[in-house]
């Protein structure tokens, strides 16, 4: 009896020998370290748009390095070892590189131009109507007086309808207008579906020191009274960094206004991005009135949609 069993184990023992040989090497490779990569190696990206390129499998200790063939193009800002968030700047190609030890990873980035530029009217698309041969009468009853001044919820309509007839469409869908002075890019967008009004800069300052940002002020159409701000830098040698949020009350902000900022991230101390942060919003803030005076017209500016009035 006990010889039986003996042969009985042995026997199993070598049919499990024999099933383990028939399993597919690809079961086997399965259980090694699967390789670290970019989620993609090719991004193609339109002007002002922003996206994520993320690591896969990073399981170093050791910290990444990114870095960017062209600032002009594609900027970036990012101290994760998982992902990086990167920003169009202007049409062209760049590359985004990060360097974990001795892993290197390159994605090849091509930035397009956001929209056509001919979004001018024509004073042509609708005829004149001919002048009528017949002397105009004259009303028994006098024209009624102009009304007065639209209101702040008025101008916002006008605002609105501005971006929605004369605006280009923008990547995300919205419609938008903008404009670009030096190294500033001054956007306003409507988001139809949320009914939100999105108004961004774009900082690309160069000098002594360099430095990427983006300023977006986020205003709802259902409540004009209360908007949220969002400040992100990062100086293109990546030491400094930083980004924080804040609330304001329209009726009682302009350039001037000193935020309370609440600091999510950065290397350097809270009090120096709330001040670098106030200082961006004085620039992102001149840059709008500019930008609604050369579109909607001369006269219309940030104090028309119910913004503090500036002193001076």
């Amino acid at each position: 009896m006990r010889i039986l069993n003996k042969r009985k184990t042995v026997a199993v023992l070598l049919l499990i020998s024999l099933i383990l040989s028939m399993l597919p090497c690809k079961d086997l490779a399965a259980k090694k370290k699967t390789k670290m990569k970019f989620s993609k190696t090719r991004i193609t990206m339109k002007v002002r748009e922003d996206k994520y390129l993320k690591i896969k499998n990073n399981t170093m200790k050791k910290s990444v390095r990114w870095s960017t063939s062209n600032k002009k193009v594609v900027s970036f800002d990012s101290k994760s070892k998982h992902d990086c968030w990167l920003v169009a700047k202007k049409a062209g190609t760049a590359r985004i590189t990060a360097k974990i030890g001795k892993v290197k990873l390159t994605c090849k980035v091509t930035v397009k131009k956001s929209r056509n530029t001919n979004g001018n009217n024509t004073s042509d698309s609708i005829p004149s109507p001919t002048p009528s041969t017949n002397p105009s009468v004259t009303p028994a009853v006098p024209t009624p007086a102009p009304s007065s001044e639209p209101s702040i919820k008025d101008n916002w309509n006008t605002l609105k309808n501005y971006i929605l007839t004369q605006g280009y469409t923008a990547n995300d869908g919205s419609r938008g207008i903008d404009k670009e002075l030096n190294n500033f890019n001054y956007v306003i967008n409507y988001y139809s579906a949320e009914q939100i009004f999105k108004f961004s800069c774009f900082q690309d300052v160069s000098g002594s020191t360099s430095a990427t940002g983006m300023f977006q002020m986020k205003i709802s159409e259902n409540n004009l009274t209360d908007a949220s701000l969002t400040y992100d830098i990062v100086f293109t040698s990546s030491v400094i960094y930083g980004g924080c949020t804040a609330t304001a009350s329209v009726p009682v902000t302009n350039e001037n206004t000193q935020f309370a900022w609440t600091v999510i991230k950065g290397n350097i101390g809270a009090a120096q991005i709330s001040n670098l942060a106030n200082k961006s919003f004085a620039v992102a803030y001149t840059g709008w009135n500019i930008l609604l005076m050369d579109t909607i017209g001369n006269n219309f500016t940030m104090e028309k949609l119910g913004f503090l009035p500036n002193p001076n």
